[in-house]
């Protein structure tokens, strides 16, 4: 499957996005962030990967994984202007949430906020 071309800023939003996910192109889809709806880009860099993973899975997770997750944490850190030891990848918010919220103490006044929207696999 190829991929359009990276969206440019003239096409960020609208119809004109359309071509760059697979989603059934007979439905309006409202919500691409909850289930799915991956752009066919990320798609093809998923598919890359993973191909590189099974293809010498020791290598990958002892060498390849290692020095790409680095990499990406110090582009992220120049991005939002953070220092790379201060970033971790963690694989949704809530993953990373209920640690913080555990180990936070509060002192006298302060409060603690979070929002009551759970998705189903949250809930078990």
């Amino acid at each position: 499957m190829s991929a359009p071309a990276l969206p440019t800023s003239a096409t960020l939003f609208g119809h004109a996005l359309r071509p760059h996910w697979s989603l059934d192109p007979s439905i309006t889809f409202l919500n691409h962030g909850s289930y799915g709806a991956t752009p066919r880009y990320v798609q093809m860099v998923q598919r890359d990967w993973h191909a590189q993973m099974e293809s010498e899975p020791v290598r990958f997770m002892m060498d390849v994984l290692p020095l790409a997750l680095s990499a990406a944490g110090a582009a992220l850190a120049g991005l939002v202007g953070a220092k790379p030891e201060n970033l971790v990848f963690v694989d949704n918010a809530t993953a990373l949430g209920q640690p913080i919220r555990g180990k936070t103490t509060l002192g006298t006044g302060q409060k603690q906020r979070t929002s009551t929207i759970a998705q189903p696999n949250q809930l078990r």
